[in-house]
């Protein structure tokens, strides 16, 4: 079973079989937390405001981008690749949002958004089958991720309400797993051993 790289006095060198888990707990708390809004946004529980836009863009979207490029010069290409990935797509998300209404483009329609949703679905498949070796919640964290989109990808589609609610459940439960894996990657560093389990 791979192991995560515990920071120690002087940066480990990392290789493609390890993870660092340095700056990956802010990737992962940064996704979750903008998952958990945007699906409860979805669900209609709180209103579609400029917090849960600030937060996707900011928090989800920058953020992220920027984690992505400081693993990539700590030499961890998968944890740069995904973070700067997942950083883009909340960024383009919330511009197909914002810039239509800046007078930039029209709104995409229900399919062209499915066929986008159903793009980032495939490139989770990717990532979830290149972390076979890895721990077994970031495997989780991946299959979930590919749930999530089928899901939204069918409820545009669908255009039910019932679709909706699942759909926001599902983003819901994606950000649990993604703050379930960061606070597990901090507790290890924290205490230096396996607090909570990631397989």
């Amino acid at each position: 079973m791979v192991k995560l790289a515990v920071p120690q006095t002087k940066p480990a060198e990392i290789n493609s079989s390890e993870i660092s888990s340095d700056f990956i707990p802010l990737g992962f708390f940064s996704f979750g937390l903008t998952a958990i809004l945007l699906g409860l946004s979805y669900t209609g529980l709180i209103p579609v405001s400029g917090i849960v836009l600030a937060m996707g863009i900011f928090y989800g979207g920058v953020g992220q981008v920027v984690i992505g490029f400081i693993e990539r010069q700590r030499g961890n290409l998968f944890g740069s690749v995904v973070f700067v990935a997942f950083g883009l797509f909340w960024l383009s998300l919330l511009g197909m949002v914002l810039l239509p209404k800046c007078g930039f483009g029209e709104h995409p329609q229900a399919e062209t958004l499915a066929s986008y949703l159903f793009l980032w679905g495939m490139f989770s498949v990717l990532l979830m089958v290149s972390s076979v070796k890895l721990c077994r919640a970031l495997r989780i964290f991946f299959a979930s991720l590919v749930l999530f989109f089928a899901l939204w990808s069918s409820s545009l589609m669908a255009g039910t309400a019932n679709f909706s609610l699942i759909t926001g459940g599902a983003s819901v439960c994606v950000g649990g797993v993604a703050l379930y894996t960061g606070l597990a990657l901090r507790l290890r560093e924290l205490c230096g051993r396996p607090i909570l389990p990631l397989g």
